[in-house]
């Protein structure tokens, strides 16, 4: 069993452990419940909700797992009993809340979730009033809150606890779906949704690890030395959508969230940074590329893929078949492969290019892999893809 394929069920197993911790009557669950808007426009619009006077013992999700670098949730509801226990999040990054506390959660170094801290609120979570609770997830901070508001959403109380990814890495990787669940008492579930801070973005990136900055990440080093934030620091960070998963590979799960998520904006060119998990079997990553790739081109996309690096846990030859079948493909691709390693030996990185795993890049090798993306894909630089603030600056 792969490491990616045990973190799944770690992460599954996480999650039946707390529905069934949730009451001992059966939790209704609503999948798809919750929907995606852009800028964060939100309207009644569930017919599930619309008929509920008040939600018990109920869970509602998003319908896919979700990993864009920044994302925020709200959900709007109205409390309608003396005692309540609500959690609201993703799986591995959430907080419960309780009458007069909050218990925040986030991933360990198991990918399991584990209590971070337990925090008094200020004020008291009070029967008819209404609540805006939610998180907003960028790329080197999350902030939970709670707000008590009035009908038109003005602020009359609020609670707010951020971490950074310095301070506390663990607290960003918020893996899974969000969801939203009423696990004791009742509320009147007036609005949820999620949404991404991008604007007419003409740039999508979707990847592993690499993209991500798992790496970077849990050792406390700032996720701006990714090559993709490096490009989104020129095209704007409302104009690029960095979608990145430690473990992702090519696979039937991807394609799935990956439909939903490129729907979204549709972005003129479309970054697929996968490959490097698929080295056990290289046709499976074939399979899903063509499927993604034929996705994109239905769409009037632009695919871009990325040739794939060495690890030191793995031979190289799947490395080069996949290399090889990018290049024979008459796609455009950005050759990671040829920037990060040795001129006289393929198989091996550039000195300090590479993490002590043997996998990741170090910020120097993030660097040249960003000059890389300078040298392949210079289009994406015209002037008309560049945010107006940097063109202003």
């Amino acid at each position: 069993m792969t490491k990616l394929q045990k973190m799944k069920i770690i992460i599954k197993m996480m999650c039946l452990f707390f529905l069934l911790a949730c009451t001992k009557d059966e939790i209704n669950t609503f999948e798809g419940a919750i929907p995606f808007y852009k800028e964060g426009i939100s309207n009644l619009r569930s017919d599930i909700l619309d008929k509920k006077d008040g939600v018990q013992n109920s869970l509602f999700t998003f319908s896919s797992n979700v990993y864009a670098d920044e994302l925020s949730q709200e959900v709007i509801i109205r409390i309608l009993s003396d005692d309540i226990d609500l959690s609201v999040g993703k799986d591995l990054g959430f907080m419960n809340i309780y009458k007069e506390r909050v218990d925040i959660y986030k991933s360990n170094k198991d990918y399991q979730a584990a209590l971070n801290e337990s925090l008094p609120l200020s004020f008291t979570l009070n029967k008819d009033m209404l609540y805006s609770i939610g998180f907003d997830k960028r790329e080197d901070s999350v902030s939970f809150f709670i707000r008590e508001i009035e009908a038109d959403k003005n602020v009359l109380k609020e609670f707010k606890r951020t971490y950074s990814a310095q301070k506390d890495p663990y607290q960003l990787l918020m893996w899974g779906k969000p969801f939203f669940a009423v696990r004791r008492g009742e509320v009147k579930l007036l609005d949820s949704w999620i949404t991404a801070p991008f604007h007419n973005p003409v740039l999508s990136i979707f990847g592993d690890s690499f993209v991500e900055g798992t790496m970077l990440l849990i050792n406390g080093i700032d996720r701006k030395y990714r090559w993709s934030s490096m490009l989104t620091s020129v095209l704007g960070k409302e104009r690029c959508l960095v979608d990145g998963k430690g473990g992702e590979m090519m696979s039937d799960e991807f394609i799935n969230r990956f439909k939903i998520e490129n729907s979204w904006y549709k972005t003129k060119y479309v970054i697929l940074a996968l490959g490097t998990n698929n080295y056990l079997d290289v046709e499976k990553y074939k399979k899903y590329m063509l499927q993604a790739i034929s996705i994109l081109r239905n769409n009037g996309q632009i695919p871009v893929l990325l040739t794939v690096t060495p690890r030191k846990d793995r031979d190289y030859e799947p490395v080069k078949l996949i290399n090889d079948w990018i290049k024979s493909m008459n796609i455009k691709y950005i050759d990671m492969h040829e920037a990060v390693t040795k001129e006289n030996d393929p198989t091996q990185w550039r000195d300090g290019y590479l993490f002590y795993d043997g996998i990741h890049p170090t910020p120097n090798g993030y660097k040249a892999m960003y000059e890389q993306v300078l040298k392949d894909l210079p289009e994406i630089f015209k002037e008309d893809h560049l945010s107006m603030s940097y063109q202003n600056s």
